[in-house]
């Protein structure tokens, strides 16, 4: 069975905001659906003593988490903010009474143009939402095969030993297994969720170890994609400016 590898989590969240050059003071893993480590969080919140800003990127859940809160503490807004698939959804500040002479603002969310997110059309922001638990979509492939997200990007596997990846995302995306030289063809009548005339690049990717060691490939606004090391090269077709990275896995 597996689990979430809570420190690890952490450790990636706390990269994460480093790397923008900010210094993290708490990290808390939260739930507003399932309710996790929600107490914790509105311990946290009691304390402060200053209007408190809600800020993070566009349709993560900031205005689901600020009703989750006040209707926990039995606080509810003349009009609760308002609760969107579609990015943006909220437009202005949005100022809504705490406590004390408190206030939340709820501020528009933030696009990342390194994210996949950033080149969805409207059409297809619930594919990328998650609302349930991930199951991983695991392909053994051996060399010469093709996983094509439907719409969105494509991976492929060019060297290597035949080795088990383990696709971690939205469950609603669908996934096609082809040969590589069929996938040009197989992406042309698939780019379903992408806007028009979006410029695809193609990253190549050597894995020097061959040591078995558990890695993963982080594609922003997606998930990730976990294996061993075997001395593969990889290839992935992604939206221009859309960033990945290679983490240690956090399952």
């Amino acid at each position: 069975m597996q689990y979430i590898a809570f420190n690890k989590l952490k450790d990636w969240v706390r990269k994460q905001i480093t790397l923008i050059g900010l210094e993290p003071i708490v990290i808390i893993l939260i739930s507003s659906t399932k309710n996790y480590f929600i107490d914790e969080f509105v311990e946290l919140l009691t304390k402060q003593q200053t209007d408190i800003y809600w800020i993070g990127k566009t349709n993560v859940g900031k205005s689901s988490l600020i009703n989750k809160v006040l209707s926990l503490q039995q606080q509810f807004p003349r009009k609760l903010s308002l609760i969107s698939y579609f990015p943006n959804t909220t437009m202005n500040l949005i100022a809504i009474a705490y406590r004390d002479y408190l206030y939340f603002y709820d501020t528009p969310g933030f696009a990342n143009s390194n994210e996949l997110n950033y080149y969805l059309n409207n059409n297809a922001y619930r594919n990328l939402n998650f609302e349930s638990k991930i199951k991983s979509k695991t392909y053994q492939l051996e060399y010469g095969k093709t996983i094509t997200i439907v719409g969105l990007f494509q991976f492929s596997f060019i060297e290597g030993l035949a080795t088990s990846f383990h696709f971690y995302g939205s469950n609603k995306l669908v996934l096609h297994r082809s040969k590589i030289e069929n996938c040009s063809r197989i992406w042309k009548q698939q780019i379903l969720l992408l806007k028009p005339n979006i410029k695809m690049v193609e990253h190549q990717i050597k894995i020097s170890k061959n040591n078995e060691e558990k890695i993963g490939i982080q594609i922003y606004g997606y998930g990730w994609i976990s294996f061993k090391a075997r001395k593969q090269q990889l290839r992935l077709l992604l939206p221009e400016n859309c960033d990945y990275q290679i983490i240690k896995p956090i399952l």
